[in-house]
């Protein structure tokens, strides 16, 4: 498995287990899944606890496609290997 696959294998998981939805696709949007704030809060904690990365809260409302979590997991240092990377993403404006 690369990285962008076990990177993507995990925060889907984060996902289906907390939206309570089976299959979760690249462009799904958490929100739309039904997702909120709370849950949200909830992801990011999993997520960087996952990856040992920081992920601010402000990024999921830039863009809450699963492709683009992915992304921005990667560019903070998920691709480090999981509790690996630790580096703080840039949020850029839209």
């Amino acid at each position: 498995m690369g990285i962008d696959a076990a990177v993507q294998n995990i925060v889907s998981t984060v996902w289906a287990e907390l939206l309570g939805v089976a299959e979760i696709g690249a462009t799904d949007r958490f929100f739309d899944l039904g997702g909120d704030s709370m849950l949200g809060i909830m992801m990011i904690e999993r997520i960087e606890e996952e990856l040992g990365i920081k992920f601010p809260v402000e990024a999921l409302f830039v863009d809450d496609s699963l492709a683009n979590i992915i992304n921005m997991c990667v560019a903070a240092g998920a691709c480090d290997g999981p509790r690996g990377g630790g580096r703080t993403m840039d949020i850029l404006p839209g």
